[in-house]
C-alpha cells in the first residue's frame, strides 16, 4: 500500500502527463482516506479548473487555502482561476498573501501589480479617488519604474485634493519620461 506522499507523487506524474481521469481518480482517493489533505485536494482544485469544473476548482481551492494557509501555490492558483473566470478583483487578498508568503515570485509580484492596478483604475474611473490612490500606491513599490503607475497616482491625489503630492508625483513621471506632455501641464496646473 503506497504511502499520501507516494500516492500523490504518482497523481501527479499522472497529472503533468495529462492523463486527468486518472489523476483525480488517484486525488480523489488520496482525499477519501485522508480528507484534510490539502495538497490533494489543492491539486484536485487545480485539475477541475483546467477542465472547466470552475465552481468545484473554487471550492477545492479555497478549502485547500484554509487547510494550509501558508502554502503561496495554494493562494497563486485560487488567484489565477479568479482572474480566469473573470473575478480579478476577488483575487487582491489570495494574490496578496501569496506575496507576503513568497515575495520574491517574480509571478505573483507581476500578478499582483496588474490587479492592483485594475483595480485602482476602476475605482478611478468609478469616482473613488482615495480608494485608488491607496491601490495605485500599494502598487507602486512591485513597479517601481512605472511611469503610468505614477502619473495616475498623481491623478488620484489630485482628485483628493492633495495638489502638493499630485504636482511631487506629476513631476516624478515626467523627469521619468520627459516627452509625456500630459504630465508636464498637470504638474503646472497643480502649482
Amino acid at each position: 500500500m503506497a504511502s499520501v506522499a507516494e500516492a500523490l507523487s504518482i497523481a501527479l506524474d499522472h497529472h503533468g502527463a495529462g492523463r486527468m481521469v486518472e489523476a483525480e481518480t488517484l486525488y480523489r482517493r488520496i482525499l477519501a482516506a485522508v480528507p484534510d489533505e490539502a495538497n490533494a485536494r489543492h491539486l484536485l482544485g487545480v485539475l477541475c479548473g483546467q477542465t472547466g469544473r470552475h465552481g468545484d476548482a473554487l471550492r477545492l481551492l479555497r478549502e485547500a487555502v484554509a487547510l494550509a494557509p501558508a502554502m503561496p501555490d495554494h493562494h497563486r492558483n485560487l488567484a489565477a482561476l479568479l482572474d480566469a473566470t473573470g473575478h480579478g478583483a476577488d483575487a487582491l487578498p489570495a494574490l496578496r498573501a501569496a506575496h507576503r508568503l513568497a515575495p520574491a515570485n517574480a509571478d505573483t509580484v507581476d500578478r499582483l501589480a496588474r490587479n492592483l492596478t485594475a483595480a485602482a483604475d476602476r475605482a478611478l474611473d468609478g469616482g473613488t479617488p482615495a480608494a485608488a490612490a491607496r491601490l495605485y500606491r500599494e502598487a507602486l513599490p512591485l513597479r517601481p519604474d512605472s511611469t503610468e503607475l505614477r502619473f495616475n497616482l498623481a491623478v488620484a491625489d489630485r482628485d483628493c485634493g492633495r495638489i502638493a503630492d499630485a504636482a511631487a508625483g506629476f513631476a516624478e513621471a515626467g523627469r521619468r519620461q520627459p516627452d509625456l506632455a500630459a504630465a508636464h501641464l498637470e504638474q503646472g496646473l497643480a502649482l
